[in-house]
């Protein structure tokens, strides 16, 4: 099943070095293969450079997390542990 959303998220960022960075924003989320999903959103995240794990809550209470990938000005991927579903 994939996974779409848009809306509000709760973002914790976790850096190499253990650092937490705490946000809220309006992002589009999208699975967009199983277990890798797209994060978009209208504002820079300079916060998310160098971040290694992220946590994503959404308005319902569901949570996503996995270990970022490639970071962009204005979004980034991440990607579920293999094993999670």
């Amino acid at each position: 099943m994939t996974f779409s959303y848009r809306g509000f998220v709760d973002v914790v960022l976790v850096g190499a070095d253990g650092s937490n960075h705490v946000e809220r924003f309006p992002a589009i989320l999208n699975e967009t293969l199983p277990g890798l999903f797209e994060m978009s959103t209208p504002y820079r995240l300079p916060a998310a450079r160098g971040s290694h794990t992220i946590c994503i809550t959404v308005d319902d209470g569901q949570t996503l997390s996995g270990d970022v990938g490639y970071v962009g000005d204005y979004g980034l991927t991440f990607s579920r542990p293999r094993g999670e579903g």
